[in-house]
């Protein structure tokens, strides 16, 4: 972990702020936002400042994660924030896809009947 300064941190909020919207369905508990940024160490990043970012987001049946690394901190929130919103439109797709193979079942038993 690393100290970021309360500036950074209110954009970084900002940024995450969008996926709200595309929570506003789930069940109780509400879904949570873990964001961690880690300073990486090691042979291959002795030159410069290179970053982890570590992203998850909790709710109530999954975890949906985020990882990435590089030299911007708000870059990298940047792309955690595309990724995990690109895991929830696509687990919103495949609800949806769900429930319409379920409705047809249904109605296949029922025109059956």
């Amino acid at each position: 972990d690393i100290p970021i300064s309360e500036e950074t941190q209110e954009l970084i909020i900002k940024k995450f702020h969008p996926l709200a919207k595309l929570l506003s369905g789930y069940p109780e508990p509400a879904p949570r936002l873990h964001i961690r940024f880690v300073r990486s160490t090691g042979e291959h990043h002795k030159k410069g400042n290179i970053f982890a970012i570590d992203a998850r987001l909790y709710t109530r049946h999954k975890v949906i994660k985020a990882e990435d690394m590089g030299e911007n901190i708000i870059t990298l929130s940047d792309t955690a924030k595309e990724e995990l919103e690109r895991q929830l439109l696509k687990q919103r797709e495949l609800k949806k896809a769900n429930a319409r193979q379920t409705r047809r079942s249904i109605r296949k038993v029922r025109g059956k009947e």
